[in-house]
């Protein structure tokens, strides 16, 4: 299998998608391992979890041991808090970042995702205000070793003045399939004018409604888009931010293989 991994939370039923799965982390993370992925992304909720293990010394030693049964290295953390908590104006927002990303450190995570989206959402090219958090994120990550990308679905040059602006060379992009393609975008064009600021790729698919749907069924034309990250030589890990249907292990397992044969077909091709 490719570098392909899956975000916490779809391979459980727990009642929320996007949410820490708080009483089968560990469950996940082995079952993860079984099907084949290559890691499982952190996630970090929009309200303080004080009982996520991240943020302890002693539940980090639990995460690593977890990590090392499955076989699965940790490599990325989803920073939800700022969803709900603006990074420019929620002081804590910003003080709770910093620490994680010394958490991050102990894990040997090697990328945080900072989602700009809902009370953290620059409007338009107005992103002045978030430069200054953004310079000390990225500098503490650079003192860890850790990547620090942006998940936006501001327009590609947009994107590409801010990453100027922060200045920081541990700065780049997550870039959502689905999410981008929602917003009306040519996914396949904005990765294009991204280039090497694309350091990491979350898999999704949705609605024209916008609803995540299960991949292959929705509005993304994946063979185009995994078509154009290897004409790019992107090399680097995909995280699956998918639906879960109604069996999650099952569909995680089927869309592990749909990607996966996708991006086998591009390297042979």
């Amino acid at each position: 299998m490719s570098a392909i991994g899956i975000t916490q939370g779809r391979l459980v039923s727990s009642e929320a998608l996007q949410r820490f799965p708080q009483q089968e982390w560990r469950q996940e993370m082995h079952t993860a391992g079984l099907l084949g992925f290559s890691h499982v992304e952190w996630l970090v909720e929009r309200e303080m979890n004080p009982a996520n293990p991240i943020w302890s010394p002693s539940g980090c030693r639990e995460i690593l041991q977890a990590a090392a049964e499955a076989s699965l290295p940790m490599y990325s953390v989803v920073y939800d808090y700022m969803i709900d908590h603006d990074l420019a104006g929620a002081d804590d927002a910003l003080k709770q970042l910093l620490v994680l990303i010394e958490r991050a450190q102990l894990l040997g995570v090697r990328m945080i995702v900072v989602p700009l989206f809902e009370a953290s959402e620059p409007v338009a090219d107005d992103y002045g205000r978030y430069v200054p958090p953004l310079q000390t994120v990225a500098a503490a990550a650079l003192g860890a070793g850790i990547e620090v990308v942006l998940e936006s679905v501001l327009p590609a040059e947009t994107l590409l003045r801010m990453a100027d602006a922060l200045g920081h060379r541990n700065v780049g992009v997550c870039f959502d399939s689905g999410n981008r393609a929602a917003q009306g975008f040519d996914i396949c064009a904005d990765l294009k004018a991204l280039g090497a600021l694309v350091r990491h790729v979350h898999v999704k698919d949705k609605s024209a409604s916008g609803q995540n749907v299960l991949l292959g069924t929705g509005i993304v034309d994946f063979r185009r888009f995994f078509h154009t990250l290897a004409g790019l030589g992107f090399d680097r890990r995909y995280t699956l931010e998918t639906a879960r249907g109604d069996d999650p292990v099952a569909t995680g397992r089927r869309h592990l293989q749909f990607v996966d044969g996708l991006m086998t077909k591009d390297i042979h091709a």
